[in-house]
C-alpha cells in the first residue's frame, strides 16, 4: 500500500527546515497518520492520502495544465516564503 500522509508533525522540519522557513499548517500528528494508514490498509487500499485538503490537492494536476499547477505552486510557495521573513 502506498502512503502518502503530506507534512507530519515531527522534528524534520525544525532540522530541515532552509532559511528558517516553517510549515505553520495543520500538520498532522505522526500517531494520526500510523492509524489513518493501518485502517487504510485493513480496508485493502492500495494508495492512500492522508486528509480530505491533501486528497484534494493531489487530485489539481489531473485537471489543470502543468503550466498552471507551477505556477498555482510557485506562488504559494512565494508567499510562505515572504510569510517567514
Amino acid at each position: 500500500m502506498a502512503l502518502c500522509p503530506g507534512g507530519t508533525a515531527t522534528n524534520f522540519f525544525n532540522i530541515a527546515s532552509p532559511n528558517g522557513i516553517t510549515l505553520s499548517q495543520n500538520l498532522d500528528t505522526s500517531e494520526f497518520v500510523v492509524n489513518q494508514g493501518i485502517e487504510g490498509f485493513l480496508k485493502g487500499k492500495s494508495c492512500l492520502v492522508v486528509g480530505l485538503r491533501k486528497y484534494i490537492m493531489s487530485l489539481i494536476p489531473r485537471f489543470l495544465p502543468r503550466k498552471t499547477v507551477i505556477n498555482l505552486m510557485l506562488k504559494y510557495l512565494k508567499q510562505i516564503t515572504n510569510k517567514n521573513d
